[in-house]
């Protein structure tokens, strides 16, 4: 498989997971905009517990990165088997790094992202975990990420922003957030996601 192919793959199974959303993105931040780097976490109703469990690189030089948090009773049996998972270059006893290449292996590397993902949920309060576990509804991070963008994209006034929380902003004005799959437009939720970008046009107009 094409590892920016395999990128994509695990970027998209990254964020199916229950309440999980990017916490950072770097897209903007590179002078080529090829090269982007998203970090992924679990969203809870606090925002102290956005809880960070992988990072997906990619970088056109030097190919795509899987930083993930990783399980400290397995990881040495990893590292011995995968010669392309070493450790990570920050905080060595809780992240490990995975190159992507063309022979990588998707299941192994997506088994690496669900035991992150467990890794980082249990650290949670009960009630989070719970409340997390008890979605039924599809994950729409991705979809309001590229919302986000194709704003952007139409008007500089608008603006994605991660710092606590999936959010959209309109100059300063807080206009939409995302929590926990659903998009609330100044509070109101909007189930429809066709009806996500015209309301947004709408409410600034």
């Amino acid at each position: 498989m094409n590892h920016k192919t395999l990128f994509d793959q695990l970027l998209q199974a990254a964020l199916s997971k229950n309440a999980s959303v990017i916490i950072a993105n770097d897209v903007v931040n590179f002078r080529d905009p090829d090269n982007i780097a998203y970090k992924i976490g679990i969203q809870s109703t606090d925002s102290k517990y956005l809880k960070g469990f992988c990072y997906l690189f990619w970088v056109a030089e030097y190919g795509a990165s899987l930083y993930f948090k990783h399980d400290m009773d397995q990881i040495q049996g990893i590292y011995a088997q995968h010669p392309d998972v070493i450790p990570s270059e920050i905080a060595t006893q809780y992240w490990s790094r995975a190159q992507l290449s063309d022979t990588s292996d998707p299941a192994f590397l997506l088994g690496l992202i669900d035991r992150a993902y467990d890794l980082a949920l249990q650290t949670m309060p009960k009630g989070e975990q719970a409340k997390i576990k008890s979605i039924t509804t599809p994950n729409n991070a991705w979809a309001f990420h590229l919302l986000g963008l194709r704003l952007k994209s139409m008007d500089t006034h608008w603006h994605l922003d991660y710092n606590t929380g999936p959010k959209i902003r309109y100059r300063v004005h807080l206009i939409a957030i995302l929590e926990h799959h659903q998009l609330r437009l100044r509070g109101r939720v909007l189930p429809d996601q066709a009806d996500w970008e015209p309301r947004m046009w709408a409410a600034v107009s």
